[in-house]
């Protein structure tokens, strides 16, 4: 079952009073950390691309840290992880709407997720894979139940950037790294969209999880402009989201009892040629108009077309040779005036009498549309010859007037 859900009601949910050190991206080429002494890290050594990026002076790259964060003592300071020139403003996320931003999922269900940031740094954000992609990660907070216990997701010693219980298949790589911007490039003030989708293992147990993402510009994490109004539970102020669970209890599913078919019966074709007269001639006593008569030579004559039609499988007045219904009534020795209806079917296997029902519907559309319902009802013929074809589930069916 796949649910997809957009909402636009976002509050403030948790306050997180711990603080975390960030840690490199697992897998993009982050050197190990050299231990230092326990103390806060003074150290001003910035991270760089390959590239010197250009930055405008009027944007300052590192976003203002209003804690002095608590590192462990092999942690980098705060600077080693921020990709230099770029910020970024949450905009919106789509959310289920409650007060407790929670979505209520059954296990087995996917959800997306749409979050929209704009870009406020001087560097340009792109999507295709070098040093500026923008993509959006799995930043695991602890202090929140991220997965069920006991499924090594929930972990504490595991990454913080590492591993997600959710990962679909649809992740750009591996089962952190969610994917990233939708758009090719986001220049400075623009906005960029990120399609988040989150799967539901079958065997999830009920409760309420959360799992946190963080925006990473190649092998550094984004900055934020300010503090998000759902609680970015981040002391370093990257630009950080949460995406809220609440699984409940599978249904009981139930063994699908399958009735047993009854075969449909295909009528011969006089049957449903005679079919087809008495629904024209009822439709013609209800209005008090006299019935029309079979006639034979008609019937050829219709039979002959409706081939015709079978073959290209296109209702058309005109026959493979290029005849028209006059040159094909007078080809049997009927005289004109004359005119005709023709028409394609095809069969609805649910009904009860498929072959019926179709030819039944076909005369009562023709009765709604000028000028196929005044032929039906003129008082100008009196014989008709009605011509079908069966070929599998389409009726190829022709209606010859004559006077």
């Amino acid at each position: 079952m796949i649910r997809s859900l957009k909402f636009a009601t976002v509050g403030a949910i948790v306050t997180f009073a711990a603080f975390f050190a960030f840690q490199p991206i697992t897998g993009f080429g982050a050197t190990t950390p050299t231990p230092t002494a326990t103390k806060t890290p003074t150290s001003t050594k910035t991270a760089t691309f390959s590239k010197t990026p250009t930055v405008n002076k009027s944007i300052t790259a590192t976003p203002v840290v209003t804690v002095t964060p608590v590192l462990p003592d092999n942690a980098k300071t705060p600077k080693d992880f921020w990709a230099k020139g770029f910020q970024a403003k949450w905009i919106s996320q789509t959310q289920a709407g409650t007060t407790d931003q929670y979505y209520a999922v059954l296990p087995g269900d996917s959800i997306t997720v749409q979050a929209v940031f704009q870009n406020v740094g001087a560097e340009t954000w792109f999507n295709a894979p070098a040093e500026r992609q923008v993509c959006i990660n799995v930043y695991k907070d602890k202090q929140v139940i991220s997965a069920p216990v006991g499924t090594g997701y929930d972990d504490p010693a595991s990454p913080k950037f590492g591993r997600s219980y959710w990962a679909d298949p649809s992740w750009a790589k591996e089962d952190y790294r969610l994917g990233c911007i939708l758009e090719n490039s986001v220049a400075t003030g623009q906005v960029g969209t990120f399609s988040l989708k989150f799967l539901v293992p079958a065997n999830t147990p009920a409760g309420k999880y959360r799992e946190d993402i963080t925006l990473a510009a190649g092998a550094f994490w984004m900055a934020a402009d300010a503090a998000y109004p759902q609680g970015t539970g981040d002391p370093l102020g990257a630009a950080h989201i949460w995406v809220g669970l609440n699984v409940g209890v599978a249904p009981t599913v139930l063994p699908t009892v399958t009735p047993t078919a009854t075969p449909i019966k295909t009528p011969t074709v006089a049957e449903l040629e005679a079919y087809a007269l008495k629904v024209l001639n009822d439709s013609r006593v209800a209005k008090g108009l006299p019935v029309l008569s079979a006639n034979v030579n008609l019937a050829k004559a219709a039979r002959d077309h409706s081939v015709d039609m079978d073959k290209t499988g296109m209702p058309s007045a005109f026959g493979i040779n290029g005849s028209t219904v006059q040159q094909r009534i007078a080809k049997v020795g009927v005289s004109c005036p004359c005119d005709e209806n023709e028409t394609i079917l095809t069969i609805d296997k649910t009904q009860v009498d498929p072959y019926n029902f179709a030819v039944k519907s076909s005369t009562d559309f023709f009765l709604g549309i000028s000028p196929y319902k005044d032929l039906i009802l003129s008082t100008s013929y009196t014989k008709i010859g009605i011509g079908v074809v069966i070929n599998g589930d389409k009726i190829s069916i022709t209606y010859d007037f004559a006077k």
